[in-house]
């Protein structure tokens, strides 16, 4: 029987970006309070409060799988994931969140503006038969060209990013980015393809989850 493969993620540019390489998924929600580890940023660091906020979500929903039903008849292999961005180096990191609002985004836009800033991915796969997991971490440096206040909120009006990590998109028609640096494309939307398959693989599945 092939294994199940569950995004542990209700964004639909991971989603997305996931069906676009062909693999087989069901989405769940993983019903965390992101918030609630914003106290913790400082003293974990960047690579570690992603990390954390992506095993979260992954060991969520693969609790919910178990459950207290019958012993699972199909592997269930659930991929938790999470993408900041931040700004500055690692002695004075600020974590740019999701803007929620037009006036949070374009002054996002405008404090990374000229600026090179990171954009971490933490990708956690977890057995929810057994909690065995495996992990990457995924990191692009993305340096933005220098641009005005009214460009930023062109930006802002036209695509409204404030689902967004950093407030853009690298995948809207927009002239804001001047260079990405990177293994992979899909790791900026926030679902890096190779770390995926290097994770599937790890885990003994990569031949095992239906592709189209």
């Amino acid at each position: 029987m092939a294994d199940r493969l569950v995004l542990a993620s209700t964004s639909r540019y991971r989603a997305e970006v996931l069906a676009s390489a062909g693999y087989s998924f069901d989405v769940e929600a993983p019903e965390i309070d992101e918030r609630a580890f914003d106290d913790r940023f400082e003293s974990w660091g960047p690579q570690r409060y992603v990390m954390e906020l992506a095993t979260a979500k992954a060991e969520a929903v693969a609790r919910r799988l178990v459950g207290d039903g019958p012993e699972l008849s199909q592997r269930q292999l659930v991929l938790g994931c999470d993408q900041i961005a931040v700004l500055g180096g690692d002695d004075r990191p600020t974590l740019l969140h999701k803007p929620g609002s037009a006036e949070r985004a374009v002054a996002q836009l405008m404090e990374m503006s000229g600026r090179t800033h990171r954009l971490m991915n933490a990708f956690v796969l977890v057995d929810a038969s057994d909690g065995e997991r495996w992990s990457e971490i995924d990191v692009h440096h993305v340096t933005m060209r220098s641009y005005t206040v009214g460009e930023a909120c062109e930006y802002v009006d036209r695509f409204e990013p404030l689902d967004c990590a950093g407030s853009y998109r690298i995948e809207d028609d927009a002239d804001l980015l001047d260079r990405v640096e990177g293994e992979h494309r899909s790791g900026v939307i926030g679902l890096s393809i190779p770390s995926v398959a290097r994770l599937l693989d790890a885990a003994g599945s990569g031949s095992s989850i239906p592709r189209s």
